[in-house]
């Protein structure tokens, strides 16, 4: 009877550790899921930076159109984070819901190599959380560094960027603790395909990767396997010499991202760089005391410390990294570099050492001393990712609650959007007393009045199409609206955004026959978003405007500029 009563009480246990199990798996996805549903629901919110969506949307309709990336229009950013964008139109029509379905994409994505790849290294509950952590990071709508109000869904690319970047810095500076002939091949491939995503997303996080590789080579991993390398800069040499052999795009975006660098004006932004570097000084404390106290594996009072070494040097790519962003005081490389200078005691813990060490030992000895100090170890390392990404977590959740009760502006600036594929696009009440009236040549007062404005042009400009969607209109603005909004050609030989001094000026830019060549109509706004950079636009294209267009139709927001020799394209 007792034997029987035990065997039941064992099943129940199991089946108790199975669903516990299940459940840490479940965690990510189900909270993804969840917050996708909340921002999709009701319209998808912005509060800000609404011009940006226009970047990945128009990428889009290039992919659409036969347009490839740094062929046809000119980026700085990767062809992968179009065609990350290009996935979910294939099933759903193009829409703001397009950004959320990509977020959630790289999201899962993420959550799940996390889930697998941590598991072999982390106890699973605490995997689960480093995947709903990063998976948060890649698809939260906030603006990083900025309070949970402020709604952006903007750069989703730096997200990404920052979501797979923690994952690489994981498992490559985490080697499993019998590494294998197989094993070692696995992390290899895992590692480059992570770098060759970076890459193709991003070079400002290809290049601190490329930097965190090298820096586990010679210190966690000490070329312990050859294999591994071998595996990982094979994977992404081969990926990289397919896509330039078949497509001719690697050279031509490295020529994109040399012509931005030599635009951008203050590119190292000493000022921020201190501001940053003092936001992340209590963080990196914690990640020098976790690394210490885990260094029981080197011979005492030696002063080589090479994984607390690493996980200072990646909270230093985080800082590098966020240098080159929005000038944001937020490093999510933090919290991964705490795990990572602790891993030694995580190891620990996902070991059966974990439970046998201290109760097997009656007395007090070597053993079990040095069980409890690698326990205490663990619970400091634990409490210090808690510690890191407690912060930017819940401004991310607070920001996927406010989306769902956030005041939306209803107003006749906003109204014309739902004739459009945008009509899930909300954005931002602004309190009426805070509208004034327009005046002409300054910059608008929101993105509620910008939206007004584009409006405007769309009423402009869409007598002028006569219904045909094979025109091609270039509006002198930060991104291009029109091919999404009116179902128009987007612009070859474009850039992906028209920022000024940051990714074009009057000397260095797109050239001007190549630009105009293929374009009906030119529209020069009397308001826009830091107009400033519309004027910059403007005089940097002001002769060949003059040249090949004249003045075909004017309203109180905008000018419209039409080709002088119709026949050209087939418009008179």
């Amino acid at each position: 009877m007792t034997s029987l009563t035990s065997v039941e009480t064992s099943d129940r246990l199991m089946t108790r550790d199975t669903y516990t199990k299940v459940l840490w798996w479940l965690l990510p996805f189900a909270v993804l899921v969840v917050s996708t549903l909340i921002q999709t629901t009701g319209g998808v919110y912005f509060h800000m930076f609404t011009h940006d969506m226009f970047i990945p949307l128009e990428g889009v309709l290039h992919l659409h159109n036969g347009h490839l990336p740094h062929r046809d229009f000119v980026t700085p950013i990767g062809a992968l984070y179009y065609f990350v964008h290009y996935l979910p139109s294939l099933i759903v029509p193009i829409s703001a819901k397009t950004l959320i379905y990509a977020n959630l994409l790289v999201a899962t994505v993420v959550a799940l190599a996390t889930l697998v790849f941590g598991r072999q290294r982390l106890p699973l509950w605490l995997a689960s959380l480093v995947a709903l952590y990063l998976g948060i990071i890649a698809s939260s709508p906030r603006q990083i560094g900025e309070p949970f109000t402020l709604i952006s869904n903007n750069a989703s690319y730096n997200r990404f960027g920052w979501a797979l970047i923690g994952l690489l810095a994981l498992v490559a500076a985490c080697p499993r603790l019998v590494p294998t002939r197989r094993s070692s091949l696995i992390d290899g491939a895992v590692v480059g395909s992570l770098l060759t995503g970076l890459f193709l997303i991003k070079l400002t996080y290809a290049g601190a990767a490329l930097g965190i590789v090298l820096l586990t080579m010679v210190t966690t991993r000490k070329f312990s396997d050859w294999r591994y390398p071998l595996m990982l800069f094979g994977l992404f040499a081969s990926v990289a010499l397919a896509i330039e052999l078949s497509t001719g795009l690697i050279h031509l975006y490295l020529s994109d991202v040399q012509m931005t660098a030599s635009v951008t004006t203050n590119l190292l932004r000493p000022d921020f760089a201190v501001r940053l570097l003092f936001y992340c000084a209590t963080g990196a404390v914690a990640v020098l005391m976790v690394g210490l106290i885990n260094e029981w594996d080197q011979r005492r009072f030696h002063v080589w410390v090479p994984r607390t070494l690493l996980s200072l040097a990646i909270v230093m790519a985080g800082v590098v990294i966020g240098i080159q962003n929005h000038p944001e005081l937020e490093n999510p490389l933090l919290a991964v570099a705490v795990l990572i200078a602790g891993y030694p005691s995580l190891r620990f813990l996902n070991s059966r050492a974990a439970q046998d060490a201290p109760a097997t030992k009656t007395t007090f000895d070597n053993g079990a001393a040095n069980g409890i100090a690698k326990l205490l170890a663990g619970r400091a390392c634990i409490i210090g990712f808690v510690a890191m990404a407690a912060g930017p977590v819940a401004q991310d959740v607070a920001a996927i609650a406010w989306v769902a009760v956030a005041p939306r502006a209803s107003g006749s600036e906003v109204a014309w959007l739902a004739e459009t594929p945008l009509s899930d696009l909300t954005l931002f009440a602004t309190e009426p007393t805070k509208r004034g009236t327009a005046v002409p040549g300054t910059s608008v007062r929101d993105d509620v009045d910008l939206i007004g404005v584009i409006g405007d042009g769309v009423a402009l400009i869409r007598p002028h199409v006569r219904g045909r969607d094979d025109a091609v209109v270039l509006p002198l603005t930060f991104s291009n609206p029109y091919p999404v909004l009116l179902g128009l050609l987007p612009v070859r030989h474009e850039l992906a955004w028209w920022h000024a001094d940051r990714t074009f000026s009057r000397s260095i830019k797109p050239n001007a026959d190549l630009l105009l060549s293929g374009v009906d109509f030119v529209m020069l706004p009397k308001r826009y978003t830091n107009y400033s950079n519309v004027a910059a636009f403007r005089d940097a294209y002001a002769p060949e405007i003059a040249r090949d267009f004249r003045v075909a139709d004017e309203n109180a927001t905008w000018l419209l500029f039409a080709r002088n020799r119709c026949q050209m394209r087939l418009r008179c």
